[in-house]
């Protein structure tokens, strides 16, 4: 759950959203959830944006734990797995699949 670039013009349209939203008669409601998000920032953003200081935050206290990436490879290699050569997954010379 990264920050992209279309995340990011969402929430500024939501935000440009609210308050016509609101002046319609149709509250929207507006939930972000982030284990490494900046709560208060995003609550001043949304405030600035017509939210009429109306912007709760609630905080969940939790655990990390110690993440180690690993690719395909290395669990190939932890494990002695080797695809067999007539295996439809495996690659023939040249980088294609084998069409079994």
């Amino acid at each position: 759950h990264e920050r992209t670039l279309q995340g990011d013009f969402l929430m500024a349209l939501l935000r440009d959203l609210l308050p016509k939203r609101r002046a319609a008669g149709l509250p929207l409601k507006v939930v972000l959830m982030s284990a490494t998000l900046d709560a208060e920032m995003f609550a001043q953003y949304y405030r600035h944006g017509g939210a009429h200081g109306n912007v709760p935050c609630l905080a969940a206290g939790g655990r990390t734990f110690p993440v180690q990436q690993l690719y395909l490879e290395d669990v190939y290699e932890a494990t002695g797995y080797r695809l067999a050569a007539d295996s439809p997954a495996a690659l023939k010379a040249g980088g294609a699949r084998r069409r079994g």
